[in-house]
């Protein structure tokens, strides 16, 4: 396998910031256009498959590349965003549902206790005033101008999140109303068109789709919780009553299960075990689902468990190899030093892309 430097923005979010549509959601956990937009300039497929889609990076280059894609995830969140980032829309009735939101009269409705630490009175007014006027305009479009809610809801926060947690930054915020308007007319300003890409929810140890020329894809990663908690705010304003599980769920400990990967990897903590073994699962889906000759990018870090440094990179190598991948590639992009609570050095983590071939 051949082993080459790349540059770790790649694999942040980062570089989607200033790109239009890609920005509509910042997704902490996600990855660049351009790595998925170069990769499919290399490898040129006609289908292209992500079973961890997150904010739909790889749908959106997919669709900006004019190539059919399929993504799936289990986060209710993640689902509607990728969804409307990626759809098609009329332009004309956009303009017409934008002037009829900003064209209703101001009503007080009642307003979400739980999350008052976050925000001023009156954005969280503002906030249950445009969700109820929203609930009026039909599907993808009333999804579209929730999308922009939310975005402009989380603008006007005194959020600042920080890794997995979630802190108060008091601070001057600007009129929700106003941040909401001016993020809908940028929206339906960056308007892509393109083949649409299926999405649903999915778990991608059970995948409902096959025939996939190529995967690029990034699996949670090992111990991360970050998934579930950051952003727990949106859920409460936007997703309370969903009944989608959170990822932990689907990576993370489960009593009285017998590992497969066990007798492959060795004897490691059971929420190790049960990490791999979803990731073991996921990759034997990925094999059954590419046709011949296909490939998959799986972007993937090294995790610690206990005082221990996880080479997730290299396990996850040897168990694509048992499920019959070949392995091609491994792009390092990031490394640094893992430390206990006291400072002492347990070793490097690396963060990477590997490339395995059908």
């Amino acid at each position: 396998m051949k082993i080459d430097r790349i540059d770790g923005n790649l694999f942040t979010f980062v570089p989607n910031k200033k790109t239009p549509v890609y920005n509509w959601f910042y997704y902490k956990e996600g990855f660049s256009r351009e790595l998925v937009v170069d990769t499919i300039k290399k490898e040129r497929p006609t289908t292209v498959l992500d079973p961890f889609c997150g904010s739909g990076t790889t749908l959106l280059a997919a669709k900006e590349m004019n190539v059919s894609s399929y993504g799936f995830d289990v986060t209710p969140i993640a689902v509607f965003v990728s969804r409307t980032k990626t759809r098609n829309y009329d332009k004309e009735k956009l303009e017409e549902y934008y002037k009829y939101i900003f064209s209703q009269k101001f009503i007080k409705l009642p307003i979400k206790k739980d999350v008052k630490k976050w925000f001023s009175k009156y954005t969280l007014e503002d906030v249950e005033f445009f969700k109820s006027v929203i609930k009026s305009i039909p599907g993808k479009y009333g999804d579209f101008f929730t999308l922009g809610l939310m975005n402009a809801t989380m603008k006007c926060s005194y959020v600042y999140k920080d890794g997995s947690a979630l802190k108060v930054r008091k601070k001057s915020v600007p009129p929700l109303r106003i941040m909401f308007k001016r993020i809908a007319h940028r929206m339906i300003k960056e308007l892509m068109s393109g083949p649409e890409p299926f999405v649903d929810f999915g778990d991608a140890r059970n995948l409902s789709v096959e025939d996939v020329d190529m995967i690029i894809t990034s699996p949670p990663y090992l111990n991360k919780i970050e998934y579930k908690n950051v952003y727990r705010i949106e859920n409460k304003l936007f997703f309370p009553l969903s009944p989608r599980p959170p990822v932990r769920s689907y990576f993370g400990l489960r009593e009285e299960e017998k590992f497969s990967v066990e007798s492959l990897i060795g004897n490691y903590d059971p929420n190790v075990l049960a990490y791999f073994d979803d990731i073991y699962k996921s990759l034997k889906e990925m094999r059954r689902v590419l046709n011949e000759g296909g490939k998959a990018y799986i972007i993937i870090g090294d995790g610690v468990s206990g005082s221990k440094v996880i080479d997730v990179l290299k396990i996850t190598r040897e168990l694509a190899e048992s499920v019959g991948f070949a392995a091609e590639h491994l792009y390092i992009g990031n490394e640094r030093t893992a430390t206990t609570p006291t400072r002492r050095k347990l070793g490097v983590l690396r963060e990477g892309m590997l490339v395995f071939k059908k």
